[in-house]
């Protein structure tokens, strides 16, 4: 019994008192007032805020990372320097490089040209085709009518104008009368003129022959049109026949017929023997007309057609 009563009492003494729980303990840290303590019991927890870093303003560079970084130099860099044959070289490649890339460039548009010259020339020559089938018909056409014409004249030569026949007059004058214009087919070569494009035509001769293609063209479509003009009384002299003998006239269909027809005496709507010669006045002047366009005109424009026809097969290997 004693020795329980010993032992107990030394584990008595080890507890400490009221006194020294309530006094601080140096070695334990204190709890900052601002410390929150959770009603469940949990440890409290202590608020941190680390320390903020200086901030520093936009677009300026730390210096002591500078003073840290270190420079790096590229392997291939030349640190060495260069000799003049180098800058040379350099230069002789560059320059090099340049020029072959205006030969391509200039190789390439020489192509593009090449190509859209033949275009050209394909529809430039159709047309010219065109025209020259026109004016082998226009000449034909133009023949006749001054065949006619001669034809009226030669009566009046040999009889006077009183003799001859009224058929004559009606069958050989209203031929005489009849008024054409030939027309051109310009579309491809104003369209070359117009755009510039006739600079792809690289040969000088074929210029020049489209130069003074289109120029006998113009020439040609005043003179017609000033022959129109002059023609303008041809309704004039329309009035001195008889709409019911060109009627009859019409019916004849071969050369029997006709013949038959000119030598009847057909009146016409004037018994005036002046308007007969003034209409055979007129006829006169009409085929001089025809004439001197079959002449002056037609001949030399067809001429050049032809040699621009073969010019442009020449040059650019067409049929």
């Amino acid at each position: 019994m004693e020795e329980n009563k010993n032992i107990l009492n030394q584990n008595l003494g080890k507890i400490p008192n009221s006194e020294s729980l309530n006094e601080p303990n140096s070695s334990k840290q204190k709890i900052p007032e601002n410390t929150q303590i959770p009603a469940t019991g949990q440890a409290p927890t202590q608020e941190f805020q680390a320390p903020s870093e200086q901030k520093l303003p936009m677009g300026t560079i730390n210096k002591a990372e500078t003073e840290t970084m270190e420079v790096h130099k590229h392997p291939h860099e030349v640190m060495h320097k260069k000799k003049w044959g180098e800058y040379l070289l350099e230069f002789s490649m560059l320059f090099l490089a340049v020029f072959l890339g205006f030969l391509a460039e200039n190789w390439r548009e020489h192509i593009v040209e090449g190509k859209r010259a033949k275009e050209y020339a394909i529809t430039l020559l159709q047309d010219i085709k065109n025209d020259t089938h026109e004016m082998d018909s226009t000449i034909a056409l133009y023949e006749t009518y001054t065949a006619y014409a001669d034809s009226l004249l030669n009566y009046k030569e040999m009889n006077g104008v009183n003799a001859i026949p009224g058929g004559a007059v009606y069958y050989y004058g209203l031929r005489s009368l009849q008024v054409y214009r030939m027309s051109f087919n310009t579309s491809t070569l104003e369209q070359l003129k117009n755009s510039g494009n006739l600079r792809y035509f690289r040969n000088v001769e074929l210029k020049d022959k489209i130069s003074g293609y289109d120029n006998a063209v113009k020439k040609f479509m005043l003179r017609q049109e000033i022959d129109l003009v002059n023609a303008g009384s041809v309704n004039e002299y329309l009035k001195l026949f008889d709409v019911e003998i060109i009627t009859l006239m019409s019916k004849a269909v071969d050369s029997a017929s006709f013949r038959e027809f000119i030598k009847k005496d057909y009146p016409l709507l004037t018994k005036d023997p002046f308007a007969t010669k003034q209409l055979l006045g007129f006829c006169r002047f009409r085929r001089r007309n025809w004439q001197l366009r079959i002449r002056d005109n037609i001949t030399p424009l067809l001429s050049k057609a032809r040699e621009l026809i073969a010019l442009l097969k020449k040059e650019y290997h067409l049929k």
